[in-house]
């Protein structure tokens, strides 16, 4: 065998031990790579195994189309060995408006600057699950997940990983067709409407660090971030009832407190209406006195309140049936809305032009 039949004797051998080696680099990075369902069922797992969780939130809700843009912030705690029928877990909110707990009997919250506890011992799902920091949190996500990944009409579609709060993350993008998420992770049937989700998951514990809910046509989004996140943490027994709060702290159930707003706001058939006088969309203003002889029916609402888009087509309909008999109806919005989304409100949802709205009530 001569030097040029040697030659490419090796070069022949060199190119298999090149194949070789990399189809081994390439099988190893392809066992190395995990699946969408297998890193979704591993979060799964192991929000499944966590007892107690401890992290801190922040909230931002945005809405484009009327003008508000809020950021909330709590430590939150959940206890995930309670035995209670309602939720299944023991929570703990600290935040800026005071605290909210459920011990698994007993719901109540505390408002420091009023030195005011409020409580019920027969608290409802419903109440448990309307906390803003309970929207999107640890304890849906656990809920919701299984959902997603077991049932065939809802899309999950992997995107670009993504760095969030220096960590690394896996990006997912869940799709909702004619449903969507409601407080306490329930689903409401919604024909036509398709809700977003952004799911992002640590690459380096597999547990979420951020939910997002896209509201349709990008109109703005309820986001929750989590950080500092803590297993295996606990809470003093004190924590779970409020007699640890100074005796100066006035105690009352919810009930009794709704009930001493309704005595002192009451007014009977045949008293005085009190007087007052609202601004108006427009920078102009109203009072009761411009109404007098005049029926007047108020009504209290604010933007996307699913009774209020309801209510909307009969109160017009009473408004055009009764004008003509001296009946104002008046609107009044209590969101501290910006005037521009307001009116862009109004006039997509058909809410009669002639009735007047006030901001900041």
């Amino acid at each position: 065998m001569n030097q040029s039949e040697i030659k490419d004797l090796k070069t022949f051998y060199m190119s298999i031990l090149k194949t070789i080696i990399f189809s081994f680099l390439v099988g190893l990075i392809i066992g190395c790579s995990e699946t969408d369902n297998q890193i979704l069922n591993k979060t799964i797992s192991n929000l499944n195994s966590i007892e107690t969780i401890e992290y801190n939130v922040v909230t931002h809700y945005l809405q484009n189309e009327i003008g508000i843009s809020r950021i909330d912030t709590a430590k939150c705690f959940f206890d995930f060995t309670s035995t209670d029928s309602l939720l299944g877990a023991k929570y703990h909110f600290v935040s800026k408006y005071g605290e909210q707990v459920f011990n698994g009997i007993q719901e109540f919250s505390i408002d420091n600057n009023e030195e005011r506890v409020l409580f019920t011992n027969q608290p409802a799902k419903g109440n448990l699950t309307s906390s803003i920091f309970m929207m999107n949190s640890i304890y849906e996500i656990k809920k919701l997940l299984p959902i997603f990944i077991n049932d065939t009409s809802i899309s999950i579609t992997r995107l670009n990983d993504t760095v969030i709060n220096e960590i690394d993350n896996y990006n997912f993008k869940i799709s909702i067709q004619d449903r969507y998420i409601t407080s306490g992770a329930e689903f409401v049937e919604s024909k036509g409407y398709i809700a977003n989700y952004y799911l992002f998951i640590s690459k380096k514990n597999l547990l979420p660090t951020q939910f997002t809910n896209v509201f349709s046509e990008n109109k703005g989004h309820w986001k929750a971030s989590f950080t500092q996140m803590k297993l295996l943490v606990s809470r003093q027994d004190s924590i779970w009832n409020f007699n640890r709060l100074p005796q100066k702290f006035l105690r009352l159930s919810y009930n009794d407190f709704f009930e001493s707003i309704k005595v002192k706001q009451s007014i009977k058939i045949g008293q005085f209406a009190p007087k007052w006088k609202l601004p108006l969309i427009g920078g102009d203003s109203i009072s009761l006195s411009d109404l007098k002889n005049n029926l007047v029916l108020l009504e209290f609402w604010f933007p996307y309140c699913g009774g209020c888009l309801k209510a909307i087509p009969e109160i017009n309909e009473i408004h055009k049936q009764y004008t003509s008999k001296t009946l104002k109806v008046i609107g009044i919005e209590f969101t501290q809305s910006n005037d521009k989304g307001l009116s862009e409100y109004i006039k997509k949802y058909n809410i009669d032009s002639l009735r007047h709205h006030k901001k900041n009530g």
